[in-house]
């Protein structure tokens, strides 16, 4: 799975875009509730802003 589809979206070099999603998701993957989900995620916020 790549980064984009774990953050919901199309490739961009948007950063707005990227937060956006990432925030999204962080309410589904929250770090006490689902570490394992939040550290995917987390891993494809960070290589999404390289």
């Amino acid at each position: 799975m790549n980064c984009w589809h774990i953050l919901g979206i199309e490739p961009t070099v948007d950063l707005k875009t990227i937060k956006k999603a990432y925030a999204l998701k962080l309410r589904i993957h929250h770090p006490e509730d689902d570490p394992e989900g939040f550290n995917r995620l987390r891993s494809a916020y960070e290589a999404a802003l390289l």
